[in-house]
């Protein structure tokens, strides 16, 4: 056991600065006897692992304080990536690793700690672990390995941003919900969307991304699309922006490119292809929008998508002011009334977001 703590002792130590990481560090005592694979860990969290490495994964994931330790590290990397995308960064994956271990330690590199700081946790980590390897000693309970509970994302309030293991992004509409379970994403990745969705996929031709919609799932290796599987549409509606897609379930499949819709139909079973604004299917997920002298007709569609509302307007109504504005986070009410101090309309809010706007 003494020999385990010195091989391991460095690597231990740079999990002090989380305060999860407690609890799998006693467990690790427990085994006594496991090395930590780093780059095996690292390869999968960045979704490279072969056959093989998937397999001694596997079998290093069955002991219960392993797969503990995993459970951690995928959920400080996921944050990560996020952050990184959030920031608008351009890491390489060294750096995300890197920006990993500091993270776990409690590190950021403009406040590193002084040396003697550190020679001090590592005297306060070996005791510790000398404890835990005491009190290892006297555990008897048999532990259950820990699988991967699966990932679930909901947009509760307005649109929510979403960066998976392999870097893609994901954009929920209001009330969407997306699931997928990261240990199945070796061969094949795979999330279930409730709701409407923008993706921007990660390319990986060795692994395909699959969206399973319910009714409908969409194939592809890496491009831009919208689906949107809205319980209560009657429709399922994939539109591409880039790239190509597989769209459709069983025996009833169809390649759709850039520029082009697939429509299906719930009650029916009919998939149907035709050329669309995919632009403005797309829009809700725009982090903003900015209009140059747009008419009030012709600013209708974008807002009614944007806000996901019906606008109804008042055949009165004038078309000859134009607007210039910017849109980000908001609400139809405040623009609406910004409208109406360039020119006298009246709007109401109805039920099932319905907005009507007249004359004032």
């Amino acid at each position: 056991m003494t020999d385990y703590y010195i091989k391991n002792i460095k690597n231990i130590i740079i999990f002090l600065g989380d305060a999860r990481f407690w609890w799998v560090i006693y467990m690790m005592g427990v085994k006594g006897n496991t090395q930590i694979p780093w780059q095996l860990l690292r390869k999968a969290l960045e979704l490279e692992l072969d056959e093989q490495e998937a397999g001694e994964l596997k079998s290093w994931l069955s002991d219960s304080s392993h797969a503990e330790l995993y459970v951690e590290l995928k959920r400080l990397w996921l944050l990560i990536l996020q952050q990184s995308i959030e920031r608008e960064e351009e890491l390489n994956r060294d750096e995300l690793w890197m920006r990993l271990l500091e993270r776990i330690s409690g590190r950021e590199r403009k406040n590193k700690r002084s040396v003697i700081s550190y020679i001090r946790w590592s005297i306060v980590a070996a005791f510790l672990l000398v404890v835990f390897g005491w009190a290892a000693l006297h555990q008897s309970r048999v532990e259950k390995p820990v699988a991967s509970a699966p990932q679930v994302y909901t947009a509760l309030d307005g649109k929510a941003k979403v960066v998976l293991p392999d870097s893609s992004t994901v954009w929920l509409n209001a009330g969407a919900t997306l699931t997928y379970l990261p240990d199945d994403w070796n061969e094949e990745r795979t999330v279930e969307l409730e709701g409407e969705a923008f993706f921007d996929v990660r390319k990986d031709e060795k692994r395909p991304f699959l969206v399973d919609a319910g009714e409908l799932e969409v194939r592809v290796y890496g491009t831009s699309f919208n689906v949107n599987a809205t319980a209560e549409m009657a429709d399922v509606k994939v539109s591409l922006v880039e790239g190509s897609v597989s769209v459709g379930k069983a025996d009833k499949t169809s390649l759709i490119e850039p520029g082009e819709m697939a429509i299906y139909s719930k009650r029916t079973g009919e998939l149907r292809t035709e050329s669309a604004d995919v632009e403005l299917e797309s829009l809700w997920a725009h982090e903003s929008l900015r209009f140059e002298h747009k008419s009030l007709s012709e600013l209708e569609k974008y807002l009614e998508r944007w806000y996901n509302v019906q606008i109804i307007l008042d055949s009165s109504l004038s078309d000859k002011p134009a607007y210039t504005f910017s849109i980000k986070d908001e609400s139809l009410e405040e623009i609406l009334r910004l409208m109406s101090r360039i020119n006298p309309i009246r709007y109401d809010f109805r039920e099932n977001n319905i907005v009507v706007i007249t004359n004032k």
